[in-house]
């Protein structure tokens, strides 16, 4: 995992803990499914999910984030190329299919839980052993929330996780406070005075723009830190200096702007 290294200390000696893949892509699967809230903040619906006799397919795992909103998982022993187009072939399946997905979580949820589905930002989670500099830029190109996440078994007892990248699209929220506090890179949409429609995100970006989330430099185009204020959604390019005011102080503490992963709350 990009260098971690993991040790284990016992009577005064230190040993490495060599990290290692999983031995079948079941192996990881079923131990995330297990424990998808914990690992991945997202419940369990559903696993190896038909998509029926015309799609021809199986969803690795199904679920509903915090946010309530739809996710796929996809996972993959090693890196493979196909991850991203393949959880995207799925992705818009689910799409297709919303009442059937409706269906499945008050079977497993309950009748509230169906209630709160948002459909406004559906999530796809490719779990895999590594990733390449070609993923990260493709996640890039496409108008979905896409996870990237990388793991490593170390020796029986441990395992561990990194979101390598993450892309959060525009959604539409109550308030940016809690999406301001969570270092978010991406433009949060929020309401400030007088109904005038403000945002919370990078200087000068408009609402639609992507920003990759990562751990790494490159993995967000090399941008430096930034701190994005409470403005007109468009940066400011079709609002007035009175704009600009009603919407001050509406979104919560200033944005950070650099590595780690974000999340918005869609409506």
């Amino acid at each position: 995992m990009s260098g971690l290294k993991l040790f284990h200390t016992m009577n005064g000696g230190l040993s490495e803990v060599a990290p290692r893949l999983a031995e079948v892509e079941a192996d990881v699967q079923h131990l995330i499914e297990a424990h998808m809230e914990t690992m991945l903040g997202v419940r369990f619906l559903a696993s190896e999910y038909g998509t029926g006799p015309v799609h021809g397919g199986r969803i690795d795992s199904l679920g509903l984030d915090e946010n309530d909103a739809p996710v796929v998982v996809e996972y993959k022993r090693g890196t493979d190329a196909g991850v991203i187009n393949q959880g995207l072939f799925y992705l818009a399946w689910l799409m297709d299919h919303r009442a059937e997905f409706g269906y499945l979580v008050r079977e497993r949820l309950g009748a509230a839980a169906a209630s709160r589905v948002r459909w406004s930002a559906p999530r796809l989670i490719c779990v895999a052993g590594d990733v390449t500099r070609y993923d990260v830029h493709a996640v890039r190109e496409h108008r979905r929330c896409i996870d990237l996440v990388r793991y490593r078994f170390y020796g029986e007892q441990f395992v561990g996780s990194e979101t390598v990248a993450s892309i959060v699209r525009q959604a539409a929220v109550s308030g940016c406070g809690a999406a301001g506090r969570a270092a978010a890179l991406s433009v949060h949409p929020c309401v400030g005075r007088e109904g005038v429609r403000c945002c919370c995100g990078p200087v000068g970006a408009g609402v639609a723009s992507p920003v990759v989330a990562g751990p790494f430099p490159e993995q967000a185009g090399g941008r430096t830190p930034q701190v994005g204020f409470p403005a007109p959604c468009g940066g400011g390019r079709g609002g007035s200096v009175g704009d600009v005011t009603r919407c001050a102080g509406r979104c919560g503490e200033p944005v950070r702007l650099g590595g780690g992963r974000s999340r918005v709350s869609p409506a």
